[in-house]
């Protein structure tokens, strides 16, 4: 097997904006023969980190993120963290919090379908209840992990949050 290091050129590459006299950092990552791989860390625009994770190319050349990734607020608080296979999709434990530390959800993925029994937030109860995943659709689990967001961010603020906050 070749080693990434055989061959090619590495670069760091910082990718970043100026705005009025104030440099900011967006990303940190390793570029490998024009795509990135390696670690990552790509940041806020008031120069917090936003995630960090790995990325790798997949067998089928794709630039995908691989191993364990962790998602921080604008304040810098964890938000969660997840885990990837060497294909790009979420496979193994997966947390989400409020940046107030609120747990959202938390569970199992495999190969980017829930798995097995998760906990998911729920206004009425003021906390998680858990929730069986089988049989269900991409698309309906999607939904409820926003639903378990939102009832998140009503119960704790009193108010949904509306995306982009």
């Amino acid at each position: 097997m070749k080693s990434l290091l055989d061959g090619g050129s590495w670069s760091i590459i910082y990718w970043s904006k100026w705005r009025g006299l104030f440099f900011r950092r967006r990303a940190i990552m390793a570029i490998w023969n024009g795509k990135p791989s390696g670690p990552a860390t790509f940041f806020h625009r008031n120069g917090r980190i936003s995630c960090r994770g790995h990325y790798m190319q997949s067998r089928s050349g794709e630039t995908v993120m691989t191993g364990h990734w962790e998602f921080f607020s604008e304040r810098g608080k964890p938000l969660g963290y997840c885990q990837y296979d060497g294909e790009g999709r979420r496979h193994g434990v997966y947390e989400q919090v409020t940046d107030k530390g609120v747990l959202v959800a938390k569970g199992m993925y495999d190969r980017n379908k829930p798995k097995g029994r998760w906990l998911l937030y729920h206004l009425h109860v003021r906390g998680c209840l858990p929730v069986e995943t089988e049989g269900i659709t991409a698309e309906q689990w999607q939904k409820q992990l926003e639903f378990a967001y939102g009832e998140a961010n009503l119960g704790i603020n009193g108010k949904r949050k509306v995306k982009g906050d």
